[in-house]
């Protein structure tokens, strides 16, 4: 579900976010907020605001001109479209309860096809109040983003209208227990609650969109982390259910053993017991071995073999700062779960916590690949390179999926890859220029696909509060199955917000 929805300084589609890493030997379980070491750049320290509550607004409007507003293949017809934007930012920073909301709303008046006319709205937010301190507390992570059922059909610049277009809404609520066993070991214990839920968007036609869901999940982890010489041992316990008889239990112990500075021999063995109706049933031991690789505090690369879900398994991380602009991640693994389940991990690990404990709320979040109603053996690979200067910067990215639907005994595969360049011109003055391609090479139900999208843009502050951005962007996708339908569209736009 490639999803376009561009705050007014934006205004296009662009490249599929990274998400953060999910081992492929890991539990189908909530993530407990365990800290793992990352690299990469890091933005520049500022002093604390003292504020305990901060709220910024902002307002803003949009002009769009495209040359093809209904992604016909023959007939096209131009259309001007004007949207109307509010946007609002808050931060709680309290003693004990902390919290990010990003939201936005945005209503498009088209000049001559107003039966497209919508909303749009986008929103990310967490929070965490502390009900015992460093111990015991409440957190909460929730989201609305929009884009297509598949990654065929999506307009250049996102807007209401577009057939197909889907309102996908989630929320977790749960407790999460971090204390220390003694002087032996870190524990973790997490409990979620979670709900998904998918509308057509305002202004779309959608023929059919997933099934809503709820899911319940626990986690719990013991970590030894560094406290012994050359060895390091987890144990991990999950469970996972949703309301479609989805029962999902595992349990795993991994050894890491030092055998050289830097190089650590892995071993794992746990259980999975998967299960939903007639149509998943697996019971299983589970197996790995592998290496670790950790040259400095900089870098970690893994890789890992064995067996599970009664079948072959593999796994791989790279995560690492080349040199002090250079950064590269990459990763493969392999989870079962139900779509939905996939969806509300992937918000969990992308809202994160700071190095203060508060949530860290990034402004948008968007659900990679096609959307589904199914359970399925979920196997992907991504690479994403970042360099950057003292004003520039140049990400590289590529995300490869294949998903094996029980169900259907069929298989889903994509992939996709972006480029992006920024240039700060001069402290008022910003460029942007990118490209995106999306395939899908094998669908049950959508068939196979590619798109091009490339995108521009050209922002100027007038003042600390008021920003210009005008850009271009283009659209070409075709359906290589179901008739071979295509289109093509340019978009110009510019756009003025105000914050308050």
């Amino acid at each position: 579900m490639p999803s376009r929805r561009r705050p007014v300084d934006t205004g296009v589609r662009k490249a599929v976010r990274s998400r953060s890493l999910r081992g492929a030997l890991l539990l189908s379980a909530v993530s407990v907020g365990v800290a793992h070491a990352q690299t990469g750049p890091q933005a520049a320290s500022e002093p604390p605001d003292p504020r305990p509550v901060i709220i910024q607004t902002s307002v803003g409007v949009q002009e769009t001109f495209t040359d093809n507003v209904r992604l016909s293949s023959t007939n096209r017809e131009s259309d001007l479209i004007t949207t109307v934007h509010l946007g609002l930012d808050a931060t709680l920073n309290g003693a004990r309860t902390k919290g990010a909301l990003s939201l936005e709303g945005a209503y498009d008046f088209y000049a001559d096809a107003d039966d497209l006319n919508g909303w749009t709205l986008r929103g990310i937010g967490s929070g965490s109040y502390a009900v015992i301190e460093n111990f015991l507390s409440l957190d909460f992570q929730g989201a609305i983003t929009n884009g297509n059922l598949s990654s065929f059909g999506s307009s250049a610049v996102e807007r209401a209208g577009v057939d197909d277009r889907v309102q996908v809404s989630t929320l977790s609520v749960g407790p999460k227990l971090t204390t220390q066993l003694g002087d032996y070991a870190d524990l973790d214990a997490a409990a979620r609650i979670s709900w998904i839920a998918y509308d057509p968007a305002d202004g779309s036609n959608v023929a059919q969109t997933p099934s809503d869901a709820t899911l319940l999940s626990t986690a719990l982890q013991i970590d030894t982390a560094e406290r012994l010489s050359g060895l390091q041992f987890t144990l991990m316990a999950g469970y996972e259910e949703d309301n479609d008889d989805y029962r999902n239990f595992g349990l795993l112990g991994s050894a890491y053993v030092e055998v050289s500075p830097g190089l650590s021999v892995i071993g794992r063995l746990g259980y999975d017991n998967v299960s939903e109706n007639s149509i998943v049933d697996i019971d299983a031991a589970t197996w790995a071995v592998g290496l670790r690789y950790r040259p400095h505090d900089r870098a970690s690369f893994s890789i890992e073999g064995g067996e599970r879900y009664e079948e072959p398994t593999w796994a791989a991380s790279a995560d690492v700062q080349v040199t002090n602009r250079f950064y590269l991640n990459a990763s493969y693994s392999e989870q079962v779960d139900p779509d939905q389940g996939f969806i509300v991990r992937d918000l969990t690990n992308f809202v994160g916590l700071g190095e203060d404990g508060s949530p860290l709320a990034p402004t948008e979040f968007d659900i990679d690949g096609n959307l589904y109603d199914s359970t399925s053996l979920h196997k992907t690979a991504q690479v994403e390179a970042l360099y950057v200067w003292e004003a520039q910067s140049l990400r590289v990215s590529a995300h490869w999926r294949d998903r094996y639907f029980y169900d259907t005994q069929t298989n889903d595969r994509s992939v996709t890859t972006s480029v992006a360049y920024f240039r700060q011109i001069r402290p008022d003055l910003g460029f942007e220029i990118g490209a995106d391609f999306d395939e899908t090479y094998d669908s049950p139900i959508y068939g196979e696909s590619r798109s091009y999208e490339f995108w521009t843009r050209l922002s100027y502050d007038l003042n600390p509060t008021v920003r210009i951005v005008g850009g271009y962007a283009h659209a070409d996708d075709k359906q290589r199955t179901f008739g071979g339908q295509s289109f093509r569209e340019n978009a110009l736009f510019v756009s003025l917000r105000k914050t308050f």
